[in-house]
């Protein structure tokens, strides 16, 4: 899917074919969707990195 991607730009920037620009777009929109797994571009805050104790119960996480 990305190489088609990256054919219709050159494509849209050749012909300068601007209806084809913005169908890339809006196509590495839906790319970049489909890796995040749908999150609609909202990033999860990163939990942290755990800190176990001896045994391997989780202590707490730190932030940084």
């Amino acid at each position: 899917m990305l190489m088609q991607l990256a054919q219709g730009a050159a494509q849209a920037l050749q012909t300068q074919n601007a209806d084809l620009a913005f169908q890339v777009c809006e196509g590495l929109i839906q790319f970049v969707q489909a890796i995040q797994g749908g999150q609609g571009g909202q990033e999860a805050e990163p939990a942290g990195e755990p800190v176990y104790r001896n045994g391997g119960q989780l202590v707490r996480r730190i932030r940084k």
